[in-house]
């Protein structure tokens, strides 16, 4: 559901913003990026924000269901 959605991560050693797809970031635990203006590799572990828009996701598709149930 949020596998397009877009964010910008900010390089540690020179700021520049980095746009990624959550979609991408959450295929694995680790994540490397490669900072187009400096060069640096950053790091990122995503387990956790997998969990937490797995989370959302079934918060989501609970409440859908709540509503329908409402109209049924």
């Amino acid at each position: 559901m949020f596998e397009n959605e877009g964010v910008e991560i900010p390089c540690p050693k020179c700021g520049q913003k980095i746009a990624q797809r959550l979609g991408d970031l959450t295929r694995q635990d680790d994540h490397q990026l490669d900072c187009p203006g400096c060069g640096a590799a950053i790091r990122l572990d995503t387990k956790e924000l997998r969990k937490g828009i797995e989370a959302t996701e079934q918060t989501l598709d609970d409440l859908k269901r709540r509503f329908q149930d409402l109209f049924r």
